[in-house]
């Protein structure tokens, strides 16, 4: 899938970008837990491009990028227990920060936002599942830092 068509794909029920929306919190923050996943895609070029699509369908600048995945040890990736074999990787935006941990023996990705600006969840969760394919079975989205 290119970054183009990753990009632009959004759900059939997904609301207007909210880009630049005022939020009475510090910020908007989206856990997500998805299955049934394609573990030939838990790579570092694969999460590389997931993270472009991401940060610029929700209108962030994208920072660094960190991965941890047994430094190329497949021998200690395949050794390690299934909810720990797989790739982790942080890629820092603008002042906040998307996390995601991939399970290659599960088929599983855990996926956590935290963005200053409200961004549409159901997008995130369709760039998701179009990349890494498999079903979204958990996403509670919170506000972080409300005042009232």
């Amino acid at each position: 899938m290119g970054l183009a068509e990753c990009a632009g794909r959004q759900s059939a029920n997904a609301l207007p970008a909210t880009k630049g929306k005022q939020m009475n919190a510090y910020g908007m923050e989206l856990t997500a837990d998805f299955r049934d996943c394609n573990p030939d895609m838990f790579n570092r070029e694969s999460i590389k491009l997931y993270f472009k699509c991401v940060c610029k369908r929700i209108g962030v600048r994208r920072g660094p990028l960190h991965f941890w995945d047994y430094g190329g040890d497949v021998e200690a990736r395949d050794k390690a227990p299934p909810h720990l074999a797989g790739v982790s990787a942080v890629q820092f935006i603008h002042t906040s920060n998307i996390t995601i941990h991939t399970l290659d023996k599960l088929s599983e990705v855990y996926l956590s936002l935290f963005a200053c600006e409200e961004f549409n969840s159901s997008d995130v969760v369709a760039i998701t599942t179009a990349h890494f394919g498999g079903r979204c079975y958990v996403q509670p989205t919170s506000e972080r830092g409300a005042h009232t």
